[in-house]
């Protein structure tokens, strides 16, 4: 199973499930991850993707679990503009403990979330590379200078060849520290859209970040 889920992640948008408007019509609350101002013709829509790649492993959300991350929030997303239209998807989900110890690093579980999160960061950067993305810079996730908000970021596109037809995906991937414990948020889209994976880097990178009173009522509200 080890690093198995990263491959099946890597190949996720294929298909849209319909589910509900989430928030304001020009913003977005992401689960843990911050809320944010929506690009133009931008929706997202909470609900878990049924997209094709995951149909054996019961879809995105028990890809995950059974890869050591605890249930989370997944949306939809649409891009309409003009003649464009665009499918993705973006998942919410709370890594910890029980994916160090899948992975072999249970002797962290007990550290700072702070002290996982670099070390799920390590992890997450070699099963990327393994994966043949392509990104710009070291490595595909970095790791922010910012002591308020201590996260780990990332842009890479990812290429699917599925029946003689060649996809190219592109994600942008936060480790952060929400609330005493690490999330990881995943947007995906379509990488030939030059203009909508921009839009959509853009948003994450402006993004308020939740305070922790409103963390911790969330997490109630959730649990």
């Amino acid at each position: 199973m080890k690093g198995k889920w990263m491959a099946a992640l890597l190949t996720g948008a294929l298909a849209l499930s319909a589910a509900a408007p989430v928030g304001a019509a020009d913003q977005w609350d992401m689960a843990y991850i911050g809320r944010m101002k929506l690009p133009k013709g931008v929706t997202f829509t909470e609900g878990e993707q049924q997209a094709l790649p995951f149909l054996a492993t019961g879809g995105i959300r028990w890809t995950l679990i059974r890869a050591g991350m605890l249930n989370g929030t997944f949306y939809n997303m649409t891009w309409a503009d003009g003649a464009d239209f665009s499918y993705g998807w973006a998942a919410s989900v709370q890594i910890g403990a029980q994916y160090l110890a899948k992975e072999g690093a249970a002797a962290y579980r007990n550290k700072t979330p702070a002290e996982q999160m670099d070390v799920i960061a390590a992890n997450l950067n070699g099963e990327l590379r393994a994966s043949g993305i392509t990104y710009e810079g070291d490595a595909p996730l970095v790791r922010r200078t910012d002591r308020g908000h201590p996260r780990w970021e990332g842009s890479f596109v990812v290429t699917v060849i599925e029946n003689d037809i060649t996809y190219r995906e592109a994600y942008h991937m936060v480790l952060q520290v929400s609330g005493f414990r690490v999330v990881l948020g995943i947007i995906n889209s379509d990488a030939d859209n030059t203009a909508l994976t921009e839009s959509l880097s853009q948003m994450v990178e402006k993004r308020r970040f939740y305070k922790e009173k409103d963390l911790l009522e969330a997490f109630l509200r959730r649990h």
